[in-house]
């Protein structure tokens, strides 16, 4: 029997092309089984809207997505606002090379 496994990652992420606005602080913890690599839960907690990124694992979650299907998912991308690689690519990358 294996437990899951966790990688937390923490982030400021713009919410707005201004740099006048500030950044909004994000930590961000993917669960996942260590054998087959599939994502078996999320957590995030964030001072900013985060309804995207929750419907965006809701969906992982549903599809039974791995690592490697996050890890190379075309997220949106919003020039001035998102940072490369998204949060859930960057997540899945470093659990993936984890070793357990």
């Amino acid at each position: 029997m294996t437990f899951p496994t966790s990688v937390t990652l923490t982030q400021d992420q713009r919410q707005s092309p201004n740099p006048a606005i500030p950044t909004k602080h994000v930590q961000f913890r993917l669960t996942y089984d260590p054998q087959s690599k599939q994502l078996l839960g999320a957590q995030v907690l964030a001072d900013g809207n985060i309804d995207e990124l929750i419907n965006l694992l809701a969906l992982a979650l549903q599809a039974q997505q791995t690592l490697a299907d996050l890890a190379v998912a075309d997220f949106y991308m919003s020039p001035g606002k998102n940072d490369l690689p998204h949060l859930i690519n960057a997540a899945a990358m470093t659990a993936y090379r984890q070793k357990k």
